[in-house]
C-alpha cells in the first residue's frame, strides 16, 4: 500500500449521501423530531425502567442526563430552524452526532443497564462487570471499525472512480468486507450473555433479551461513528462537502473565493 495523503477525491462516496439522507434540511426535521423521541426514552429509562433499578448511582447519573438531554433539545430546535443550520451548517453537524449518538447509543445502553437492575438476584458488583463489558465491547467495535475505514479510504475504495465496482459487487463483498467488524460484535454479545446466564434467572429471560437487543442498538451506533467523524472532518476541510444558500450541494473541488486585497498607493 502507498503511503499517501488522502485528498478530496478520496471521499467521494461518501459525499453522495448529503445529497438525500444527510442534507441540511433532512437533518433539520430529524433534529426536530429527535427531541420528542428524547422525550419519550428519558421517560422510559428513567421514570419506567430505573424506578425500582438497583444500578448504583442512578440519581447522579439522571441529573447528569437531563442536563444533557435538556442542552441536546435546546441546540436541536435552535438547529433545526433553516434560518440557523444554512448559515451554520457544520456545527449542524456535529449536533447531529452527538444527538443520534445519544438517542440511540446512551439511552439503549442505560436503559439495558437499568433493566438488568431490576432482577432479584443481581447485585450492583454483577452490573457493573456488565457495564464494563458492554464499555469495552463498545470500544473495540469503534476502533476496528476506525482502522478498517481509514484503510479502505488509503486503498482508494471511497473514490469516484471505484464507486462503480462498490455497487456492482456490494453483495458479495459486505459479509467479508465487515467480517472483523462483526466479529468484534460478535464476541462482545456472547461475552455479555454468557455473564447475563449466570446472573439473571431463566425466569428473567425477557429481560435478557430486552436488554441484550438494546445493547447491540448501543454498538450499532458505535460501528456508525467513525463515518459520522470522517464526514464531519470532510466538511471542515472541504466546501464541497457543504451546500449554498439555496440548500444544493456545492460543487466537487469547489474552494470559497478569497477577496483581493486592496493595493494601497502611496503617494510621491
Amino acid at each position: 500500500m502507498r503511503n499517501r495523503k488522502l485528498g478530496e477525491k478520496d471521499f467521494w462516496a461518501l459525499r453522495n449521501s448529503l445529497d438525500s439522507r444527510q442534507s441540511i434540511s433532512s437533518l433539520g426535521v430529524i433534529l426536530i423530531v429527535s427531541i420528542f423521541i428524547n422525550a419519550i426514552l428519558f421517560l422510559i429509562v428513567y421514570l419506567v425502567v430505573s424506578d425500582y433499578s438497583t444500578y448504583p448511582n442512578v440519581e447522579s447519573i439522571f441529573k447528569v442526563h437531563l442536563y444533557i438531554t435538556v442542552t441536546l433539545s435546546l441546540l436541536s430546535l435552535i438547529f433545526g430552524l433553516p434560518t440557523v443550520y444554512k448559515r451554520f451548517e457544520k456545527i449542524q453537524y456535529l449536533i447531529s452526532i452527538i444527538v443520534s449518538q445519544n438517542t440511540f447509543g446512551a439511552f439503549p445502553l442505560l436503559l439495558a443497564l437499568f433493566a438488568f437492575g431490576n432482577v432479584y438476584g443481581v447485585t450492583q458488583n454483577n452490573l457493573l462487570t456488565i457495564t464494563k463489558l458492554a464499555l469495552f465491547a463498545g470500544v473495540l467495535v469503534f476502533l476496528i471499525t476506525s482502522i478498517r475505514l481509514f484503510l479502505l479510504l488509503k486503498r482508494g475504495e471511497y473514490r469516484a472512480d471505484s464507486s462503480k465496482d462498490k455497487v456492482r459487487n456490494k453483495w458479495e463483498h459486505f459479509v467479508s468486507g465487515n467480517l472483523p467488524i462483526f466479529i468484534a460484535i460478535g464476541v462482545g454479545i456472547v461475552f455479555i450473555i454468557q455473564f447475563l446466564f449466570r446472573v439473571i434467572p431463566l425466569g428473567d429471560f425477557d429481560i435478557i433479551i430486552m436488554g441484550t437487543l438494546s445493547i447491540l442498538i448501543y454498538l450499532t451506533m458505535l460501528f456508525v461513528l467513525p463515518e459520522q467523524l470522517v464526514m464531519l472532518y470532510c466538511k471542515i476541510r472541504y466546501e464541497s462537502f457543504n451546500h449554498n444558500r439555496k440548500g444544493n450541494l456545492k460543487p466537487f473541488g469547489f474552494k470559497t473565493p478569497q477577496k483581493k486585497k486592496k493595493k494601497n498607493y502611496k503617494v510621491r
